[in-house]
């Protein structure tokens, strides 16, 4: 008898995130409501697919179903990749082959997502060149009637950590490291802060690996003078340990550590994005089905419901 072939596995990460704050006191509901339009959209097409082109994002979603006894939609979203540095097939022993993009091919890459709408919870399959948050949230805005962006926030292992980062105290220094992937390409990384886009710019003009910052506040001499690190580093801080979860293999956060404004002790932002790891079952074509992707992502909400419960919509504004 042969031996059934042994089951391969990889591993995947997931991401948690809720409709921001100013979402969900202003606009309770609006993200349920332009999921609910989106979905409408996609349906009544050909291909039940929907088309965003903005900047140099090319992007697509597609929903692969709707549970109406779960209360969630699942499906994904697709980035084109238009860079020159493509991928490579190998196999055990190094041995590359191109993958034939003939005529007007391209490579995409791919982000799962599940929304639960009545307790405003996003779950994402995190990819650092596929598209991100920020990518449905525009996705979703442009499609719906809401007359305000929509937008998303990750959820963080610790909420004072994250407040930290986004009230008013002020930070006195900050030592961020990051490891530099290779062939750093700009367009992949789509950041707001100021100070975020100068991290990548000094990433990218550096041949080293690693780079290292070390940043101190200088103190105000008189009450109310403006001092210490602007808040559009902290802003930054912020944005960079979101977006660039350790383990996506692109941009990576390696150390991040912070002294608030009256305090003597460093607190370290690395690993506080709440992100879990699981693994799926592999295909003989080399991927992974779209249901133990689904599966996969359930499992890791599950495994965190306890905590994820403080964040669920209230129920009257579902």
């Amino acid at each position: 008898m042969v031996a059934a072939q042994e089951k391969r596995i990889k591993g995947i990460r997931v991401g948690f995130y809720t409709g921001s704050e100013n979402m969900r006191s202003a606009y309770p509901g609006a993200i349920s409501s332009a999921f609910d339009e989106l979905y409408r959209k996609c349906n009544q097409s050909n291909d039940k697919a929907h088309y965003v082109e903005f900047g140099e994002r090319h992007l697509k979603i597609q929903f692969i179903d709707k549970d109406d006894v779960n209360h969630s939609y699942f499906g994904y979203m697709s980035r084109k990749r238009n860079g020159a540095h493509l991928a490579y097939i190998s196999d055990e022993s190094w041995v590359e082959e191109k993958i034939p993009l003939i005529g007007s091919k391209v490579l995409t890459e791919r982000t799962f997502f599940i929304y639960y709408p009545k307790d405003d919870l996003l779950v994402l399959s995190l990819n650092h060149l596929g598209p991100k948050h920020s990518d449905l949230s525009y996705i979703l805005f442009s499609t719906s009637s809401c007359s305000s962006p929509i937008s998303f926030e990750a959820i963080w292992r610790q909420e004072s950590i994250k407040e930290l980062l986004e009230t008013g105290s002020a930070l006195r220094s900050c030592e961020l490291s990051l490891a530099i992937p290779r062939n750093l390409n700009e367009s992949n990384y789509d950041l707001s802060g100021t100070f975020a886009k100068q991290v990548i710019a000094m990433a990218k003009g550096t041949c080293s690996s690693h780079i290292t910052l070390l940043l101190r506040g200088q103190s105000p001499l008189k009450r109310n003078l403006k001092g210490w690190l602007t808040f559009d580093v902290k802003s930054s801080i912020k944005e960079l340990l979101e977006k660039f979860p350790i383990g996506d293999g692109g941009l990576a956060v390696e150390k991040a550590d912070v002294v608030a404004q009256g305090d003597r002790k460093k607190k370290n932002l690395v690993d506080q994005v709440l992100t879990v790891k699981k693994s799926v079952i592999i295909q003989h074509d080399g991927y992974s089905s779209d249901s133990d992707m689904k599966i996969a992502m359930i499992q890791a909400k599950i495994e965190n419901s306890r905590y994820l419960d403080q964040y669920a919509l209230p129920k009257s504004t579902a």
